[in-house]
C-alpha cells in the first residue's frame, strides 16, 4: 500500500481455550496463557485461569470448530445420502443450494464467511475419512474363536460413523450371533 508491505495476522478464535505462548524462545520453555486486560497482555492466573478453562469445557467436543478442516473436506454425498434416509426437507434443498449454505443450514459448520470451518460432529458423520482428523476413530470387532484368546479375527470398520455402526452391527449379526439350543434330558 503506497509502495509500503503489509503483514496481516489471521488468528481465528477456537474452541480449545486456553491457549498458551512459550515464556522464552528456548526449545524447552514453559508456556503461560496469557489474558488481555484493557490494553496490557497478563500471565492468567488463579480464578482468571479458571474462568478461561471453563470457557472450553461448556462447549462438548462434538460442537467444537476443527481448526484442521475445511468444509471441503465433507462429502456431498454422504450428506444427501443421510438427509434422504432421514426423509429431511432439506434433501431437495440440498440440491440447489451451496455445500457453504447447507452446512450452514445442518449445523455443522460455523465461522465467518472467510474462514468458515467443520465442527467435530459433520466430520465424524460426513467425512469419508474421519480418522485423518481423529485418530483410531473406527470401530474394531475382535472375535475370539476359543476360551483360551489364541484363535481370533480382527475387522476394522471405517468410514463415516453412522456407515461403521451399521456394517459393525450387521457383521456381528451376520457372523457372530448364533442361536443354539439344547435340550437337557429329564
Amino acid at each position: 500500500m503506497n509502495g509500503k508491505h503489509i503483514l496481516v495476522l489471521w488468528c481465528p478464535a477456537g474452541d480449545n481455550r486456553s491457549y498458551t505462548a512459550p515464556l522464552t524462545l528456548g526449545n524447552a520453555a514453559q508456556r503461560q496463557s496469557y489474558v488481555r486486560v484493557a490494553s496490557r497482555s497478563i500471565v492468567a492466573q488463579g480464578e482468571t485461569l479458571r474462568r478461561l478453562q471453563k470457557l472450553t469445557a461448556r462447549i462438548p467436543f462434538d460442537d467444537r470448530i476443527n481448526q484442521t478442516a475445511t468444509i471441503q473436506d465433507f462429502d456431498l454425498g454422504l450428506i444427501q445420502a443421510f438427509l434422504q434416509e432421514v426423509k429431511s426437507d432439506l434433501y431437495e434443498e440440498s440440491k440447489h443450494i451451496s455445500l457453504t449454505n447447507l452446512t450452514r443450514s445442518m449445523l455443522i459448520a460455523k465461522g465467518s464467511a472467510e474462514d468458515l470451518r467443520p465442527v467435530n460432529v459433520g466430520l465424524l458423520f460426513f467425512s469419508k475419512e474421519p480418522e485423518r482428523f481423529f485418530s483410531r476413530s473406527w470401530i474394531e470387532v475382535v472375535w475370539h474363536r476359543d476360551d483360551v484368546g489364541d484363535n481370533f479375527t480382527e475387522h476394522y470398520f471405517k468410514g463415516a460413523l453412522h456407515k461403521q455402526l451399521r456394517d459393525a452391527l450387521s457383521f456381528i449379526k451376520t457372523n457372530i450371533i448364533r442361536e443354539h439350543v439344547k435340550k437337557v434330558p429329564r
